[in-house]
């Protein structure tokens, strides 16, 4: 980066830089660089020349790739600076549906949601991640939640919610969620009758005779896997499928 570079140049240098070495899998590289751009907009913050958006930008950059160096506490740390930007920002928005920059932030949450997620050691974290991204959601899709793209993306946000009340061992908050996205796929269905959301609701409905399952009611677990394997049929997914053989272990056992 050029040494009389304006710092907003630079800011921007330094995250495309990192974005490049994220890309090639320097990883600790990448980390330096998101540092310096990070660096760099937390000055101009003190000067009054940056956008709160533009630094939640850089900490969410920057812990994502610490995630990948495995520096999970500071990892943690710079994503939730990051969301309490996001949520600072989302809340002095207009509350007004289509609203892009809601869902610009709801996804940049979700996908941090994932990103701690998977690291298996911050569930309650990646969980209230996912519950204030679905919260946007809502508030950007308002009541039309029956188109493709909006059904779509709040069933994504429903069912990492429910993964992490499975995980979290909350089984009945994972079977309401896993509900309401069933409710969101058999609504989607009547008007849009393809194979991809048939095999959703085959997923969920598989998902929700295994908490039954777990749960010790057998009966609705067999006719929650019976109406599963129907809807995997009705795809014309073969015996072998990777679904289908999941469900028959299951029924199995």
């Amino acid at each position: 980066v050029a040494p009389g570079a304006d710092s907003d140049v630079k800011a921007i240098t330094y995250q495309n830089i990192g974005a490049t070495q994220w890309k090639l899998g320097q990883f600790e590289n990448a980390v330096t660089s998101f540092r310096n751009s990070l660096h760099i907009r937390l000055i101009q913050q003190q000067q009054h020349q940056s956008q709160l958006i533009d630094i939640a930008h850089s900490f969410q950059n920057l812990g994502l790739a610490l995630l990948l160096v495995e520096k999970l506490d500071e990892a943690i740390a710079s994503l939730d600076q990051a969301f309490e930007m996001y949520g600072s920002i989302a809340q002095s928005e207009p509350k007004h549906a289509k609203n892009t920059r809601i869902l610009d932030i709801a996804h940049r949450i979700s996908f941090m949601g994932c990103a701690i997620g998977k690291t298996k050691i911050a569930d309650e974290k990646a969980l209230k991640y996912h519950r204030f991204a679905l919260q946007l959601k809502y508030e950007y899709f308002c009541t039309d939640i029956t188109t493709t793209s909006s059904a779509k993306t709040i069933r994504i946000s429903l069912m990492e919610i429910g993964q992490l009340n499975e995980n979290l061992l909350d089984y009945e908050n994972a079977l309401n969620t896993y509900h309401t996205a069933l409710n969101l796929v058999q609504k989607q269905q009547l008007s849009e009758e393809n194979d991809s959301v048939i095999i959703e609701r085959g997923e969920l409905l598989f998902k929700i005779g295994l908490l039954n399952k777990k749960k010790g009611n057998l009966s609705e677990a067999f006719n929650f896997f019976h109406d599963a394997a129907f809807a995997y049929a009705e795809a014309g997914l073969p015996h072998d499928n990777e679904y289908m053989h999941s469900l028959m272990e299951s029924m199995k056992k």
